[in-house]
C-alpha cells in the first residue's frame, strides 16, 4: 500500500489492475480440468455420453481457463486498468462494453465493501437525487438488476474489486479518502469557511424545517451513534443539514440502512458501521449537522 499511499497524498491518478497472480490458480484449475476431460474424449464408444461430456469439459475448461488468464494479461499489455481513481470521480471498466463507466463523487454519499460468496465489490451509495436520476434513465431490465443489486448489497451500483492488485478494503478506503478530499475542496472553492466554531450548544432544533427532532454536530453525532451501538439500537436513516450564518439549511445528503434479514444485534452493528463511515466522510468543524431516524420499536 505504500505506493498507493504516496499517490493518495499527492492526489495523483490511481490505476488498479486485476492481479494475474491471484487469478492464476483459477485459470490453472480450468486448464487442468480441460486436460483431464480429454480422457473422456478417447472413449471407445463414439456415441457414449461420456465422450460428449468430455468434449464439453475440454471446451469450457481449457477455453475458460485461457480467457480468465489472458484477460488481465492483455489489460496489462494495453495499459487498460480495471479501476481508475481521480480526485473527483472513479472510472471502472465494463468488459462486455469495452468502455469505462464513470461515477462522480458529487453524486456519492460514501463507498463500502460488499462480499457475495467469494466475489468482492465496492458498493456505491448514491445521494437520493442521483439515485433517482440513475433509476429514471435506466431501461426496465437494468432497473430490475438495480433492484436485485440493492437487495443483495444495499446499493444499486457496484464496482468489481475481486482479485485486484490491492485489497477491496484498501480500494474502498482510497475512494472514501478521495471523496472526503473532494468535499473539503468544494467547501473551499464555494467560499464557505474551512473551519467553523460551533456555539456551546450540542444540538439544534429542526422545527423550522417541519421536523420534530434535533440535528447534532459531528462530534456529538458520533457519540450518539456509539450509544446506539452499545444499546443495540439500529439507526434506520438520517439527514444532513448545514449551519450557515446562524441559520440551519437542509442539504440533499442522506443515508439509510435497510434491514436484510439479520438479527437485531447484527442489524444494529451494520447500521453503526455504515452511519459512522458516512459521518466521518464529512470534514471536521465545517458546519455540518446530522439528524437520526431511530428504530422506535427498540427500547
Amino acid at each position: 500500500m505504500s505506493r498507493y499511499s504516496d499517490e493518495q497524498r499527492n492526489g495523483e491518478k490511481i490505476k488498479i489492475y486485476q492481479s494475474i497472480w491471484k487469478i492464476l490458480p483459477l485459470a490453472v484449475g480450468g486448464l487442468l480440468f480441460g486436460l483431464l476431460c480429454t480422457i473422456l474424449t478417447k472413449s471407445d464408444n463414439p456415441d457414449s455420453t461420456g465422450r460428449l461430456m468430455g468434449w464439453f469439459g475440454v471446451i469450457f475448461g481449457i477455453g475458460g481457463g485461457a480467457i480468465i488468464l489472458l484477460g488481465p494479461i492483455l489489460h496489462r499489455v494495453l495499459h487498460t486498468p480495471y479501476i481508475i481513481i481521480h480526485n473527483d470521480r472513479v472510472d471502472f471498466y465494463q468488459p462486455f462494453k469495452y468502455t469505462y463507466q464513470t461515477i462522480y463523487f458529487n453524486d456519492v454519499k460514501m463507498f463500502h465493501v460488499s462480499k457475495v460468496s467469494s466475489a468482492e465489490y465496492i458498493a456505491v451509495d448514491y445521494k437520493s437525487e442521483a439515485m433517482k436520476q440513475e433509476r429514471e434513465k435506466a431501461s426496465d431490465i437494468k432497473r430490475k438488476l438495480m433492484n436485485i443489486n440493492f437487495r443483495i448489497t444495499g446499493s444499486i451500483a457496484n464496482i468489481n474489486a475481486t482479485k485486484m492488485t490491492i485489497k477491496a478494503e484498501d480500494i474502498c478506503s482510497i475512494l472514501n479518502n478521495r471523496l472526503k478530499g473532494f468535499r473539503e475542496n468544494a467547501i473551499t472553492k464555494s467560499g464557505s469557511p474551512q473551519t467553523y466554531q460551533f456555539p456551546s450548544q450540542d444540538k439544534y432544533s429542526l422545527e423550522e424545517h417541519g421536523v420534530n427532532g434535533y440535528a447534532y454536530p459531528k462530534d456529538e453525532a458520533l457519540k450518539i451513534v456509539e450509544e446506539c451501538y452499545q444499546s443495540a439500537k439500529p439507526i434506520l436513516a438520517g439527514d444532513v443539514y448545514m449551519l450557515k450564518g446562524g441559520k440551519i439549511e437542509a442539504t440533499s445528503d442522506c443515508w439509510y440502512c435497510t434491514r436484510m434479514g439479520e438479527s437485531d444485534f447484527d442489524y444494529a452493528a451494520r447500521s453503526y458501521r455504515g452511519t459512522t463511515d458516512f459521518i466521518n466522510n464529512y470534514p471536521d468543524d465545517a458546519g455540518y449537522l446530522f439528524y437520526f431516524v431511530l428504530d422506535e420499536n427498540r427500547e
